[in-house]
């Protein structure tokens, strides 16, 4: 009788036999800000010694009980725009006036080390981040790649991407609730709304 694969040894794929070396590859969580991607990240890594956690840049004041280097490496307005120029980012964003990046150095050292990295993204809106992302994992000979969303704007799409799970698609207005904040406001409502 077959108890499964013991934790930490690889199975061999059905038909064929376990490949020579794990192949580390990029893995996008993608929800709305404020609900709980870095809390179930850090729960996958504290499982996974083979995963880390991306930490992003943001220019955005640091929150209480938030930690530089450990929930965001934050910077000045100016230093970000110096990485900028510096080629520094694998993608970044403006949200609510500050910016948001994912820094090549937070992904090139742990990949090369054969770990995964769990990276964090919120709405799929234009779909540039996506595509660049699934791209690169693409480049490293990923053995597979999914993503999932939990809000997608398709009529904001500028690059085409396969998206692998939807939670649900709106159109091109902006909404809050359900973690999604505006003005720092409506953070806590149970639905997602329409803000007019």
């Amino acid at each position: 009788m077959s108890h499964g694969t013991p934790a930490g040894s690889a199975a061999a794929p059905r038909g064929g036999t376990a490949p020579d070396r794990h192949v580390a590859f990029p893995i996008i969580v993608a929800a709305p800000s404020g609900t709980g991607k870095t809390t179930v990240c850090r729960k996958v890594v504290e499982r996974d010694d083979g995963i880390v956690f991306s930490i992003s840049h943001t220019t955005r004041p640091q929150r209480s009980g938030e930690t530089d280097g450990e929930d965001y490496h934050f910077v000045a307005a100016d230093r970000f725009e110096q990485l900028v120029a510096e080629g520094a980012f694998l993608e970044w964003a403006v949200y609510n006036d500050h910016r948001y990046g994912t820094s090549w150095a937070a992904i090139d050292a742990p990949l090369a080390a054969g770990r995964d990295v769990l990276l964090v993204d919120d709405i799929l809106d234009t779909g540039r981040s996506l595509a660049y992302a699934r791209a690169l994992a693409e480049q490293r000979d990923a053995a597979r790649i999914w993503t999932c969303v939990l809000l997608d704007k398709p009529s904001r799409r500028e690059v085409a991407v396969a998206v692998d799970f939807v939670g649900f698609s709106v159109g091109d207005v902006f909404v809050a609730g359900y973690g999604i904040d505006y003005a720092e406001k409506y953070r806590h409502l149970t639905d997602i709304v329409a803000v007019e």
